[in-house]
């Protein structure tokens, strides 16, 4: 997803192409698609909490002085990068997931510990897995 997809006046994001991360001629890439189908070239609403989750991101990389402008096939101004400025890979984001998870068992296991009672331990899942979740819980 790229800045420009995104219109906080008016609250919705663009969904019309896809980022893909695989091996072309034994080396590891990005590139651009368009969706999967014409039904997946949407808009969908951003919700307040949303809003300001893309705010906090914008904010945050300004403070950590992410400017380089990574372009992949005329796309650039990612909304989601590494330090470098370089969008998330699939490995990238299965990393991150599990380093949160541990980071949260490590504070589980500590507070179960000092409450004197058993931990409720997060299992590993993905980001797939989060995307489903959202789906669920948007439909109730």
């Amino acid at each position: 997803m790229c800045w420009e997809d995104i219109d906080l006046k008016d609250n919705v994001i663009s969904v019309n192409h896809t980022l893909s991360y695989k091996s072309i001629a034994g080396k590891r890439q990005f590139f651009i698609t368009t969706p999967k189908t014409r039904d997946s070239i949407r808009t969908i609403p951003i919700i307040k909490d949303l809003r300001a989750q893309l705010i906090s991101q914008k904010e945050l990389k300004l403070l950590m002085g992410i400017t380089r402008d990574f372009e992949i096939d005329g796309y650039k101004n990612f909304v989601f990068t590494t330090k470098k400025g370089t969008p998330f890979t699939p490995d990238n984001m299965k990393n991150t997931i599990k380093k949160i998870i541990h980071a949260c068992n490590d504070m589980e296991l500590e507070k179960a510990n000092k409450e004197h009672r058993e931990p409720v331990i997060l299992p590993m899942f993905s980001a797939h897995t989060l995307r489903h979740t959202f789906c669920t819980r948007l439909r109730k």
